[in-house]
Order: C-alpha cells, then sequence, then structure tokens
C-alpha cells in the first residue's frame, strides 16, 4: 500500500511546500491534475517540486491524452525523470470537460472516440519510454522512427485513469496502474462496481 497526496494549490510555490511537507510525513507520491484555465502546467509545477525533494514520487494524476502528443509528452516525461532521479508516475486520461477542449480549438468527440485516442496514446508513449524508435501507422498518430531520449527509469509507471472493464483490459496490456473514477460513495455502490472488475470479466493478455 502507499500514500499518495494530490496537490491543489494557489501557486507553484506552495506546491513546493506541500511536497516537501508530504516527504517529511512519509507520503509515497505527491500528483498533479491537469485542468486548462485551472491549474499551473503540471509537469513544471512537478519539476520545481521535483527539484525540492529528494524521495517522494511524483506524477499526473491525470494528463489529458487528447490534449498531447505522444512524442512530445514523452521526450517531457523522460527529462523530468532525469530531473528527478527518475522518480516521475506518468498518468493518462481521456479528458471529460468540454470547457477545457473548446479553449484548445480540439474537437470534443464522443466518449468512445476519446478512450481509443487514449488508448493508442498509451500504446505508443509506452514504447517511446521504453526505449523504442517508433513506427506507428494509427487512427490518430502516424510516426516515423520516433524517439527520445531514455529516462532514469527502465521502465517509467504509467497509470491509466478511466472507468470500465474495457480500461482495465487495456491497462493491462500497456500500463501500471489503473485509476478508477466513477465508484460512487456508497458500499453497496463499491460491491455492485467490485462485481464488474473481477479478473475473470476482465480481457487483457
Amino acid at each position: 500500500m502507499r500514500f499518495g497526496l494530490q496537490l491543489h494549490t494557489d501557486t507553484v510555490t506552495d506546491a513546493v511546500v506541500a511536497a516537501t511537507e508530504a516527504e517529511e510525513f512519509g507520503f509515497d507520491v505527491v500528483l498533479v491534475a491537469d485542468h486548462v484555465g485551472r491549474d499551473w502546467s503540471p509537469l513544471l509545477t512537478l519539476a520545481a517540486v521535483a527539484a525540492a525533494t529528494s524521495r517522494i514520487r511524483v506524477g499526473t494524476l491525470v494528463l489529458n491524452a487528447c490534449l498531447h502528443h505522444p512524442v512530445m509528452l514523452a521526450r517531457e516525461i523522460a527529462t523530468l525523470d532525469q530531473i528527478s532521479g527518475g522518480r516521475v508516475e506518468l498518468g493518462l486520461g481521456a479528458g471529460h470537460t468540454p470547457a477545457e477542449f473548446a479553449a484548445t480549438g480540439t474537437p470534443f468527440a464522443s466518449a468512445a472516440a476519446r478512450k481509443a485516442q487514449l488508448a493508442e496514446f498509451v500504446e505508443v508513449i509506452r514504447r517511446l519510454l521504453d526505449g523504442e524508435t517508433v513506427d506507428h501507422d494509427g487512427e490518430q498518430f502516424v510516426l516515423r522512427a520516433a524517439s527520445v531520449r531514455p529516462p532514469v527509469q527502465a521502465r517509467v509507471p504509467i497509470l491509466v485513469g478511466g472507468s470500465g472493464a474495457g480500461l482495465l483490459g487495456h491497462a493491462g496490456r500497456h500500463a501500471d496502474i489503473v485509476g478508477l473514477t466513477g465508484l460512487g460513495r456508497t458500499l453497496p455502490d463499491g460491491h455492485r462496481h467490485a462485481a464488474r472488475f473481477q479478473p475473470a470479466t476482465v480481457d487483457a493478455d
């Protein structure tokens, strides 16, 4: 079991202070969100946090994959892993707030289309962070001889956030951690979702 702290602060300085205190209190990881118009740059915030700490892991919960490019993000994550000495965790999701898509001029596709884009994104960035030179012909991305400088970690942990058994199947193939959402707030809610996510019902390689 690990204990993490998600940072929601008015300034980057406050985030650094909170992270250093979390490290002193024995927390395992600090995490930041990625909401256009509300949050500071998550990766720059984590770079500041990483420079001020020595042990605690730093991660995103979560970056909206539909507003990023896998090659450019892989480069940023590898750089952040260098800055932190190998403490980065990458959380990715499909986005759910129409206003954030509108603010960036990005079409707000259906949930199914956004999840498909997330799945392709995770597959590509996994390969890049694992040190591959990537040729890829997909629905969203066409890449030729794409590569990034290597991160410190042999395998940067990737978290996939969302809901549904299909998410678990995809995460089992390409990710390391699953962040489940929409599970409700009552004990019956928990029982219902526990039944949905039994290993026997999840299609994963």
